[in-house]
């Protein structure tokens, strides 16, 4: 191989590398916007904090559900869901568990979903 040749394939390597760089760093941020997320506060009757409440976002469309604890200041987040209709289920220990449902998440968005529990024995829905 000359060294012209060699030089050739070298420049073909760095543009198509170039190439994937640039497309990836457009899709990337393209792919991110497709979600949302939903966070809130569960707290019971007297508007105290739920420490350790389990919630459950759950699609509508497809079934996939994924459960977050609250901290110690009652509050959750789940992140990077996908775009649809969803419900929040909200239970913890010595409280009914509560349902939220007709939430429907555009791209982007922070659906913001506050959940209050009654005392009482834990329900299933």
């Amino acid at each position: 191989m000359n060294n012209h040749h060699l030089f050739v394939s070298r420049r073909r390597i760095q543009g198509l590398l170039l190439t994937v760089t640039l497309a990836g760093g457009i899709a990337g941020p393209a792919r991110a916007q497709v979600t949302a997320s939903v966070s809130g506060r569960v707290e019971d009757a007297s508007g105290a904090a739920v420490a350790g409440a389990a919630v459950i976002v759950t699609s509508l469309e497809t079934g996939a559900g994924r459960m977050v604890t609250t901290d110690a200041a009652g509050t959750y987040r789940v992140l990077l869901l996908p775009v649809g209709r969803y419900e929040v289920k909200a239970e913890a220990s010595g409280f009914k568990a509560t349902l939220e449902t007709g939430i429907t998440l555009v791209v982007g968005e922070e659906a913001v979903v506050n959940l209050r529990l009654q005392v009482g024995a834990v329900q299933n829905r």
